[in-house]
Formats: C-alpha cells, structure tokens, sequence
C-alpha cells in the first residue's frame, strides 16, 4: 500500500522577495510621474479658483461704489481700501514683510521668486493658502502662497487689470492701446 502525502504547494521565499522587487521598481518608475501630474492639476485647480475669487472681488468693489475709476485712484490704493475687504484674507502685507526670509515665513511671498518681473507692493494670504499681490495695475497669484516652488508659469501667474472699452462709467471711452 503506498502512502499518499498531503502537500502543500506554497510560494519560497525567494519568490516573494523577487516579486517584490519588481513592484518596487514599477512603483519606482511610476510614482514620480504620478506625484508630477497631481501637483500640476492641484495648482491649476486652484489657479481658477483663485481667478473667480479675483472676479468676485472686483464685482463685490464694484457693487459697493459703481463711480471707481480705478486709474484715478491708483491701481495700489484700489487694491488696499476696495479689493481687499472684499477677500477672505488671513493675512496683509506690505512691501515692508512682503517676502519670507530663511528664519520665519511670516511674509506673503516666498523670497525666491523665477522670473517674476513685477515687484508686489501690497499682497494678501487667502484662506486657502494662495497669495494674491498687486503692483499697481498688476494682479500676481501665487496658487502655493509662500511655499516653495515659485516659478511663474508654474505656480505664479500674473493678471492686468485694465478697462474694456464700453464699460464702467462712460461707454463711450477709447480703448487705451
């Protein structure tokens, strides 16, 4: 009579560390490209979110005094005593604590700034942790607020604010070239 074994067919050790392997190394490959397109649709996500802020601050300044003439008053002003109540802001800067400096990150701005031509005079942190700066007729969103990185193009954009010809106060107005 012949003994018939009971086996057991199971996977070696050697077997598990070399499937592990490789799923390391696919995750290796993948996760940066991953990790990559995530940030990038994060900020764009958030760079039209803070757009429609924008527009909603203009139209809330606008429906508060319909007689602004903003090139009057000075685009820095029109920022500070009509934008700003408007926005749910956190924080206010100036040109004196616009920038973060190595020991604290109390300004709006991260100090490294790639190719940012503008210089903010006036800026505020957003509840949501984006920064919008003014410089003059110039608006500069930073969809990252302080944090690094502050590439324009990247996580900086930049808009004019600027009349379009029959709006505002008088519909007969030329459009400035």
């Amino acid at each position: 009579m012949t003994k018939k074994r009971n086996c057991i067919y199971a996977f070696s050790l050697a077997e598990v560390l070399i499937a592990m392997t490789i799923v390391g190394i696919v995750a290796m490959l993948v996760i940066p490209g991953l990790r990559k397109y995530t940030s990038q649709h994060a900020f764009v996500t958030q760079l039209k979110k803070d757009y429609v802020t924008l527009n909603q601050s203009l139209d809330l300044a606008f429906a508060d005094d319909i007689s602004i003439d903003i090139e009057k008053m000075g685009g820095s002003k029109f920022f500070t005593d009509k934008f700003v109540p408007a926005l749910n802001s956190i924080k206010i800067c100036n040109a004196d604590n616009m920038y973060a400096s190595e020991d604290s990150i109390d300004g709006c701005l991260a100090s490294e700034n790639e190719g940012l031509t503008l210089t903010p005079q006036n800026a505020v942190i957003l509840a949501d942790g984006s920064t919008i700066a003014n410089d003059d007729m110039y608006y500069i969103v930073d969809v990252n607020g302080p944090n690094l990185p502050n590439v324009v193009g990247s996580d900086i954009f930049t808009f004019e604010l600027k009349r379009v010809k029959g709006e505002g106060l008088d519909p007969d107005a030329e459009e400035d070239g």
